[in-house]
């Protein structure tokens, strides 16, 4: 800014020299000049604003800028209002998100064109922003992305990709993948496709990994295994997730494990009407409901059987990672740890299973028969209460949960049976929150009616207590008996109703 403001002074005494204008007359200039270079740093710091609060996943700045400055059209071409459009990138954590070269060029004294590059997950885009000045503000009022051509990045496989995709004209193709320990999305390689045909190059792969393949503007991908082969890729761009992948023999081997499970979900689909099971959720007709859960829970058992089973057949498979992340969270610690270390040598070194067995670790320390660890954070007043001082009772359900959590707030009901009937002979519930804001968090306790204590720091994921018990995904409970004990975790339903009953029964 101080360097702009010199350079408009230093041309203006040329002016000067030149042309011999009066003393008043420079001071009108400059004074023109600087308010110029004021309204454009506006422009760029509504950019810059965003930007940073994309980077740090700041859902309510976000809400606030796009209702603030946002107008008609927003960058992404969604109509904008207050928390509208933002969803994706409020609640993506893998945001990786550059704005450079920002030019601002003013119309005149309420119109504004900005202009510059955007480099988001790795896809870099030219933008075109149309300003417009309403009450002393400037609003975005449309906007025009346009995908750079891009060069495929090397150094991590010798691979070669063929594919054709109708409807694929002049369309920039990216190839992604997510990193299994950060969760972070690397763009990998991309190509312009001609006529629906484009090609894809690297240099040797250390071992199959899973890619997903997208084109920006679309949220539709085709995921598949990327080897050192020339695999193929078939199909129309407007149903590219269901496009054909031939060549890479990991996938291969993932589609026949993936069989079974496509098999037992449409048996699965066959035998529940879905209108009904709609209109179960709408009634809130338990009956129906418990029938559908229970539906879904066999299916559920099913399919882990077929994934177990093939992993156990295929040792050396490079798919394997895949199937044993979704494993992770339906076996018990012991059965899962013996699966893993049944792996053959060279896929047990990938990423992947080297994070999975850092989990295993951290999960120990909150398997059953283990003292669980105490913590403090705040309840809805402020006020600080650990775990520990609601030890004592027979015993404690320690419920990870969150109001925008849907499964979370299905499962409540069956909390606040549980709860209802069986406090007076000492159970208790402490509820853990990884909400983000107070108010959400609140209005869940009182419409879900959740009698008991709870507690939140409110930072969502990354919540000191869910880091401390290894919660990766909600809803999660412990249970502990009257010592802090844990005999039992992630239960719910009837399973939970069953397991107190038993319990209390005992003691």
């Amino acid at each position: 800014m101080k360097q702009l403001s010199l350079l408009i002074l230093f041309l203006f005494v040329l002016d000067l020299t030149s042309y011999g204008q009066s003393n008043t007359q420079s001071k009108k200039s400059l004074k023109s000049a600087n308010s110029e270079a004021a309204e454009k740093q506006k422009i760029i710091q509504i950019e810059e604003d965003l930007r940073k609060a994309k980077v740090e996943s700041n859902v309510k700045l976000i809400e606030e800028i796009l209702a603030d400055n946002y107008k008609g059209i927003n960058q992404y071409g969604v109509e904008t209002g207050k928390a509208r459009g933002v969803s994706t990138w409020a609640f993506n954590k893998n945001v990786n998100l550059s704005l450079d070269s920002v030019s601002v060029t003013l119309v005149d004294d309420k119109s504004a064109i900005a202009k510059g590059l955007q480099t988001e997950n790795g896809l870099q885009m030219s933008f075109e922003r149309s300003y417009e000045k309403q009450d002393g503000k400037w609003r975005v009022i449309s906007q025009k992305q346009k995908m750079l051509e891009f060069k495929g990045t090397k150094g991590i496989g010798k691979y070669r990709i063929v594919g054709h995709l109708t409807g694929a004209d002049n369309m920039a193709l990216s190839l992604m993948t997510t990193n299994a320990a950060n969760g972070r999305i690397t763009n990998l390689n991309a190509a312009i496709a001609k006529e629906g045909n484009f090609t894809m190059e690297g240099e040797p792969m250390e071992y199959p990994q899973l890619v997903f393949l997208t084109t920006p503007g679309k949220n539709d991908r085709v995921s598949f295994f990327l080897e050192n082969a020339e695999i193929t890729v078939t199909g129309n761009l407007d149903s590219l997730s269901k496009a054909k992948i031939t060549g890479s023999k990991t996938h291969d081997e993932y589609l026949i494990a993936r069989s079974s499970e496509d098999a037992f979900r449409r048996d699965f689909e066959r035998s529940m009407n879905m209108k009904e099971m709609q209109e179960a959720r709408q009634s809130k007709d338990t009956a129906k409901i418990s029938q559908v859960r229970k539906g879904i829970d066999a299916m559920m058992t099913k399919i882990f059987a077929t994934q177990i089973d093939f992993v156990k057949s295929h040792p050396q498979s490079y798919a394997n990672p895949i199937i044993l992340q979704g494993l992770f969270n339906f076996m018990k610690l012991p059965e899962f740890e013996s699966l893993v270390n049944s792996l053959d040598p060279d896929v047990a070194r990938t990423t992947a299973i080297i994070f999975l067995k850092t989990r295993i670790k951290e999960q120990k320390v909150t398997e059953i028969g283990q003292k669980a660890p105490d913590f403090t954070l705040n309840d809805q007043n402020g006020t600080p209460v650990s775990l520990y001082s609601k030890l004592g009772s027979k015993l404690l359900l320690v419920d990870f949960w969150a109001a925008w959590c849907a499964p979370c707030r299905a499962e409540n009901p069956n909390v606040v049976k549980v709860y209802n009937e069986f406090k007076s002979k000492g159970f208790d519930v402490f509820g853990v929150s990884l909400d983000r804001t107070k108010d959400d968090w609140v209005q869940a306790i009182t419409k879900d009616n959740l009698t008991w204590t709870h507690v939140s720091d409110l930072l969502f994921w990354n919540s000191a207590a869910a880091k401390l018990y290894a919660v990766k995904s909600i809803p999660a409970n412990f249970l502990l008996d009257q010592n802090g004990i844990i005999v039992a975790r992630n239960i719910r339903g009837e399973e939970l109703y069953n397991k107190v009953k038993e319990l209390i029964g005992r003691k």
